[in-house]
């Protein structure tokens, strides 16, 4: 076949005028003789001036050729590409993405030593975001080491799924994208159905292509989730695997794992807009694609953690796992070859909590992924002061939960109620099959211990907590001074200079002022959290009251009096940094990290952790019916105390959240004291749903960003208007003569 050019650049061009002189920039400086390469510039309708700047640089550029259709998508524009190509070979570029000078002359080179071998090529693929790089593929950091052919029975977690590749120009035999509306695995597609021809791939070590995930605009950032990409997803890995009816590659077998499992950690596998029977068959589908997927392929998958390799094998109804205990290691057998073998049981602190007898509640859990292959629970037992030792209750723990709701790992939590009174020392073990299984200890951030650095100390109220290496807790009541004294120590030991300067101020100040922090949530004008603080206000107790406002101060100042307006804060400022450091409570309507903590990310409160002496109290804003244990159990919260305004909740974070009795402060909700009771009495009826994670993607501490189109697609949208529309509704709101107020949770509203 006679070929015009060495290689045809295929660029899709919709919407990306902010990128595309880079890309073009990339384009017409490479190294190759710009005679033996056409640059073909598809624009696919695009709104925006795209087609201007590819005509300025088609006038300067003789390689350039442009080119303008109806929109028809990314696959269609490819096509369009592909069918027009003159060139011994093809690549691709997406126009928010750009290549290093050499990589067209680098990859073409190469491949033409390789022709005969391969069908596609591949080079090196590196990621950024808003200028930073960010971690590259597994394929380049485990195989693709050397430049050369590699064949795909020996690699099967080369895992081809980007368009870092260039491929034979065949003509009419070429291979095209999948058109089917709303596929979005067109580049993974593409690249398998070429790769079936041979199982082999060449990779050039020559080249780059630059990976932009900072287009806002991009499909990843805008169509990336369950209600778009489950149904198409589903139907194209059952269709790939539907091409072996006996054994499938250990390569596809890779590509279909790999699918799955980066779907499922990104929260964007499973249909959790679907329910009952819908959502069931789903998993059956997952669960017989898994079905055709090797053992050793989910075993060996690198970088995979041991919780979520046997999470996947524990879903697969053919894994044949089995679990059992030699002496004192925990082994697990697969097709009966050891998989797993630990010798030591894993239990996490969580947390050290002050209680108001002056004892301290410590939380944790049994760590180890044993446990998701037998049914008892495990026996965890305290032994305190070397001798005397007493067996804890234990339940599934919500940190096992880590994606929407799923069980990943069956983590099991404990409580220990510690007297420093009556016990100097104390440690943790667990008995399995009557053997005692050494313990390795981990913390969790919150609990304040970093062994890692040293850290081993935390004062908990008045109490110490030291951790020692053979395993053990120490304790010890500590003065005022001491406690000050040890923290000081610790500053000037282990802190660098900004957060050592914060904490010593901090210790002095909270020797000098009593501090009490009340706060609400940017999405309302003012909550429980303002209401307790004007109550409070004018209490004579030698308690500093402040106010921490997160909406901008013109917008509430009128709220408050004048000598009131000396105690507002705004969030996240230096002021509300040193008095959340030295505040003896924190009172809010919204608890959690962010809603309260000053500090933007959780890395960055980590060198405060073991210096927050404040307890929080959770001023309820509603009643809790729906099942959040993921967010409000009491392992996990970050509230001390709950206010709680009925029966039901007293049964509801008791049972199912398992508070403490002690935990739950019995009232009502103090925004309510400000209804004036003298006002007759009006027929009314509140619905005010609550909203849906998945239609909302997370654009900052307590901040989301709603998929408009999806709410208004799904049952849950249209549930609510069948119920609003209704005739029996309105009939009975007629007859009794009761007005419907609709309340839509803020993050909500604007998509309804």
């Amino acid at each position: 076949m006679d070929f015009k050019y060495k290689v045809s650049v295929i660029v899709p061009v919709y919407n990306v005028e902010e990128f595309l002189p880079r890309c073009l920039d990339s384009l017409v400086n490479q190294t190759i003789d710009k005679s033996e390469m056409e640059i073909l510039l598809i624009n696919d309708g695009s709104p925006d001036n795209s087609i201007d700047i590819c005509n300025e640089y088609a006038a300067k550029y003789p390689c350039i050729k442009v080119f303008s259709k109806e929109n028809e998508g990314l696959s269609a524009t490819r096509n369009y590409g592909i069918h027009r190509a003159q060139g011994k070979y093809l690549m691709f570029i997406d126009s928010d993405d750009y290549f290093s000078l050499d990589t067209v002359k680098g990859v073409t080179d190469f491949f033409d030593k390789v022709y005969d071998e391969v069908d596609l090529v591949t080079y090196y693929e590196q990621p950024f975001r808003n200028g930073r790089n960010l971690k590259s593929h597994l394929r380049f950091r485990y195989y693709l080491k050397h430049e050369g052919v590699y064949d795909l029975e020996e690699y099967p977690y080369i895992l081809q799924m980007r368009i870092n590749v260039c491929v034979k120009n065949l003509g009419e035999e070429n291979l095209l994208f999948d058109t089917t509306p709303n596929f979005r695995q067109e580049d993974q597609e593409y690249n398998n159905r070429v790769l079936m021809r041979k199982m082999k791939i060449g990779y050039s070590a020559t080249g780059c292509y630059y990976y932009a995930k900072d287009n806002e605009n991009s499909i990843v950032a805008t169509k990336f989730n369950a209600i778009n990409l489950f149904e198409p997803s589903m139907a194209y890995l059952e269709r790939l695997l539907g091409y072996f009816p006996d054994k499938v590659p250990p390569y596809f077998q890779a590509i279909v794992f790999h699918d799955l499992r980066w779907k499922f950690e990104s929260r964007i596998l499973l249909p959790h807009h679907y329910e009952g029977e819908a959502y069931e068959m789903a998993l059956t589908r997952i669960r017989e694609l898994l079905a055709r997927i090797d053992n050793a392929i989910i075993i060996n998958y690198p970088d995979l953690k041991e919780y979520l390799k046997d999470f996947w094998l524990s879903q697969k109804k053919n894994a044949n796992i089995i679990p059992y205990v030699r002496a004192t290691r925990l082994m697990f057998l697969a097709d009966g070859k050891p998989f797993y073998s630990r010798t030591k049981m894993g239990i996490k602190i969580v947390r050290f909590q002050p209680l108001d007898n002056g004892n301290v509640l410590v939380r944790g859990y049994v760590d180890s992924v044993f446990f998701n292959f037998v049914d008892e629970k495990p026996e965890l037992y305290v032994e305190e002061n070397g001798t005397d030792a007493k067996r804890l209750d234990t339940q599934l723990s919500t940190f096992g939960v880590l994606v929407r709701y799923v069980q990943v790992v069956k983590l099991y939590a404990f409580e220990y109620e510690l007297d420093p009174e009556k016990v100097q020392r104390f440690r943790f073990y667990v008995k399995t099959d009557g053997f005692e299984i050494e313990t390795a200890y981990s913390f969790r951030q919150q609990a304040g211990i970093y062994p890692d650095r040293d850290l081993t100390e935390i004062v908990c109220g008045n109490t110490l907590i030291s951790y020692i290496n053979n395993h053990n807790f120490l304790v010890k009541r500590l003065t005022a001074k001491e406690i000050d004294e040890a923290e000081t120590e610790q500053t000037e030991m282990f802190f660098k200079e900004y957060t050592a300067e914060l904490r010593l101020k901090a210790i002095q100040y909270r020797r000098q002022h009593r501090i009490w922090l009340y706060s609400d949530l940017y999405t309302v004008e003012k909550d429980n959290g303002y209401y307790q603080f004007i109550n409070d206000f004018d209490k004579k107790d030698g308690v500093e009251r402040y106010y921490v406002y997160t909406r901008p101060y013109e917008e509430i100042e009128y709220l408050f009096t004048e000598e009131q307006k000396k105690r507002l804060v705004e969030f996240g400022s230096e002021q509300h940094k040193l008095l959340y450091l030295s505040a003896e409570l924190v009172l809010s309507a919204f608890y959690g990290r962010s809603p309260i903590s000053p500090f933007k990310t959780e890395k960055d409160e980590t060198d405060y952790y073991n210096m927050e002496h404040f307890r929080v109290i959770y001023l309820q804003h509603g009643v809790l019916h729906a099942s959040l244990r993921t967010q409000n159990s009491a392992e996990n919260a970050r509230a001390d105390k709950i206010v709680i305004s009925s029966d039901f909740e007293m049964r509801n974070l008791t049972e199912n959240y398992k508070y403490r009795h002690d935990a739950l402060i019995p009232s009502s909700m103090v925004r309510y004291d400000h209804i004036d009771r003298t006002a007759p009495p009006k027929g009314r009826i509140l619905f005010a749903p609550s909203w849906r994670d998945y239609f909302t993607t997370s654009i900052g501490a307590s901040k989301w960003e709603t998929n408009l189109a999806a709410v208004q697609k799904s049952d849950y949208f249209l549930n609510m208007v069948a119920f609003l529309e209704s005739e029996t509704l309105a009939a009975a709101l007629e007859k009794g003569n009761i007005t419907l107020e609709v309340k839509l949770h803020p993050i909500i509203a604007d998509a309804a």
